[in-house]
């Protein structure tokens, strides 16, 4: 922190704390984005978000947006809550050596942080009423008492839900914190759906919701001003919400430590796949259940879901030739896993024939194939018969398909391989 005179008064010391984190949070987006690109990218995009805002007021709106109900207003609107980010204090660490010589300077900056996030929060609602003002007025009928009602209801829901997030996460812990935030944050947003409902039947609850809302915050402002003994826990919830933007652009590039488990979810008991025990026998079931135990069977679950989707609903013949580039798609991704199990560190070390991996290749391949092969199989017959006998064809077809095709298939990837060696 920097040094702090005697004649420094908390409105300064606000102010030099902000434009830092104003300083910070523009340092951070300037390395993730060039200027230029967001130049190029952001002008044509305003100008179709101006073309598009434009319609909503003068052309014929389509049949899906005329169709939506009045409940998806508030929740596009607690979505847009959510998503926001929550309450900075500007409070530092080194804040606690002179918490008792001039408390009256942490309430003051604690005050105007507070006042900043409200008005910011109030920009934000603004937005959000010009932007959903079309549809209001042209869906719904809404006049302008029921639409200052609405974004008038939607801020101070904002207020209550800012102040109550920062205090539960200063006051509570563990257990507690997950519980006192689900109920609390549930109980709000209820609240708020009701007051919404009531605009136009009975607008004298969403009043009394409204003045509700008002009173929690007032009463949450001085709560957390007040408060004592969290000085610690609230300067972790101040790092945690400084920290946020610099998290979600790193994310992407940063992994997340792998969880060891001392038992993993599939093969618990490493029961044999294969009834047959020679070497090659036991490496192919050591490859099988090493991809199944690892995380890339999330992206298999995903693909095979996907699939069937995108060979059910499309007509025939379009989902046959979809069917036939969803296995040549899975094939190559299989190969590649399997060869990356063979140059596993591990692997290397250990006394091995030079043709291995090509003995083993085909009945790993099958075995890699045969569940993912079953689920797309099974979308494809269920389209072109009934529910019922696409799902009786599919059991056979399934592993019949994984069968045959795997040789074609290994042949065409081992020979272009091998050219590529040569």
């Amino acid at each position: 922190m920097n040094k702090i005179s005697s004649s420094t008064r908390a409105g300064s010391l606000f102010r030099r704390r902000w434009l830092d984190y104003i300083r910070h949070q523009t340092g951070v987006l300037r390395i993730a984005f060039d200027r230029v690109v967001l130049l190029y990218i952001g002008i044509p995009g305003l100008l179709l978000l101006g073309r598009v805002y434009y319609g909503l007021w003068q052309d014929v709106l389509p049949n899906w947006l005329t169709g939506l109900p009045f409940q998806a207003v508030p929740v596009v609107l607690i979505l847009l809550t959510l998503l926001l980010s929550g309450l900075v204090l500007y409070i530092e660490a080194a804040d606690v050596l002179f918490l008792k010589q001039h408390p009256k300077w942490v309430r003051g900056i604690m005050l105007r942080a507070i006042s900043l996030a409200l008005a910011q929060r109030l920009v934000v609602i603004l937005l959000e009423a010009v932007l959903l003002l079309p549809l209001l007025w042209r869906i719904y009928g809404m006049g302008s008492r029921e639409i200052f009602i609405l974004f008038a209801l939607t801020y101070a829901m904002n207020a209550v839900y800012l102040l109550l997030s920062n205090l539960i996460a200063v006051v509570f812990t563990g257990l507690r914190r997950t519980l006192l935030v689900f109920f609390g944050t549930g109980s709000l947003l209820a609240s708020y759906i009701v007051g919404v409902l009531c605009i136009e039947l009975r607008p004298e609850i969403s009043i009394i919701i409204l003045l509700c809302y008002c009173l929690v915050s007032i009463w949450l402002i001085g709560r957390r001003v007040s408060l004592q003994g969290r000085f610690e826990a609230g300067i972790r919830e101040e790092e945690r919400q400084r920290t946020k933007l610099t998290g979600m652009i790193l994310q992407p590039s940063v992994e997340r430590p792998t969880k060891t488990r001392p038992r993993p979810w599939l093969f618990r008991r490493s029961g044999h796949l294969i009834r047959q025990r020679q070497v090659h026998d036991r490496v192919t079931e050591a490859a099988v259940k090493s991809f199944f135990r690892g995380r890339e069977v999330l992206l298999y679950v995903q693909f095979a879901i996907y699939g069937f989707m995108a060979v059910f609903l499309p007509p025939y013949p379009v989902n046959l030739l979809v069917y036939v580039g969803l296995i040549l798609l899975l094939f190559q991704w299989m190969n590649s896993q399997r060869r990356a199990f063979y140059q596993a560190k591990l692997l290397a070390i250990l006394p091995k024939d030079e043709n291995l991996e090509f003995i083993c290749a085909p009945k790993t391949m099958r075995l890699l194939l045969f569940p993912a092969i079953l689920v797309i199989t099974a979308g494809l017959c269920m389209n072109l018969f009934t529910p019922g006998w696409g799902l009786l064809a599919a059991i056979p077809l399934g592993p019949a398909v994984s069968l045959l095709v795997v040789p074609v298939l290994w042949r065409f990837f081992s020979m272009s391989s091998r050219h590529r060696k040569v």
